[in-house]
């Protein structure tokens, strides 16, 4: 099935799963660092955050990867042979 939007949506699209990717490795960082601040841990949450957060970077990331892959080979057209 082809996929006919325009380059522009297929870049908004492609840009909006990026920074879900940010998201995923950021948010938990700051978290951790929110719990150590409060239990006064020095850093053990934030390392908690980091390998939660690099884990679902991690998912994020392959994700994209599938859909860009499937986004490619929708949008490019076979070549003929003469």
């Amino acid at each position: 099935m082809p996929d006919d939007r325009s380059p522009l949506a297929h870049a908004l699209g492609a840009a909006y799963m990026v920074i879900g990717i940010c998201f995923q490795l950021v948010i938990p960082i700051l978290l951790g660092y929110w719990v150590d601040q409060r239990l006064d841990t020095h850093g053990i949450f934030i390392v908690v955050g980091v390998i939660i957060g690099a884990f679902l970077g991690g998912v994020g990331l392959f994700q994209f990867a599938k859909h860009s892959q499937t986004s490619f080979k929708a949008t490019s057209k076979p070549k003929k042979e003469e």
